[in-house]
């Protein structure tokens, strides 16, 4: 036996266009303010990433300056310029009589504010000791900035 309602249709079948409108539109704008966020988390951890390498390769030039490695000094070359990069070099006195050894570009959306645009800077640690003068490089992209610093004695830090 059936129930007396059950032949009756029920207007509450499925989602009205409204309804699917309003969802949407809050799945778009929860989207949006998501990849805002996690493309800003990028930006920042690829300042950081570089920042890290340089130190890395700053590490690496006093290395090989405190071992004597080719029996001469080795550093770094910084160019802020259309593309900014550096360079790992070898040499007896300065960049312009060195051997480059190895040439890094810096990340995309990453640029030196220290050198200042159109300028150079050259870090040289000095054999056997590995000491420098005290000297900084800073980087910055869409999101954060970074500062790797040398002491006279070859001390690196990221910050």
């Amino acid at each position: 036996m059936s129930t007396p309602h059950s032949s009756i249709p029920n207007p509450r079948n499925g989602f009205t266009l409204l309804e699917v409108v309003i969802v949407i539109a809050v799945t778009v704008i929860l989207a949006s303010v998501s990849w805002g966020f996690f493309g800003g988390l990028q930006h920042g951890t690829e300042v950081e990433l570089m920042g890290k390498r340089i130190a890395a390769d700053f590490a690496l030039a006093r290395t090989r300056a405190v071992a004597g490695e080719d029996n001469r000094n080795w550093g770094i070359h910084f160019v802020n310029g259309a593309s900014d990069y550096y360079e790992i070099f070898s040499t007896l006195t300065n960049y312009a009589s060195g051997t480059v050894r190895e040439t890094a570009y810096l990340t995309a959306g990453v640029t030196f504010t220290d050198p200042a645009e159109g300028f150079n800077k050259d870090v040289i640690f000095v054999r056997p000791g590995g000491t420098t003068s005290a000297t900084s490089v800073a980087i910055q992209g869409a999101v954060g900035a970074s500062t790797i610093s040398v002491s006279a004695f070859g001390a690196i830090a990221v910050q």
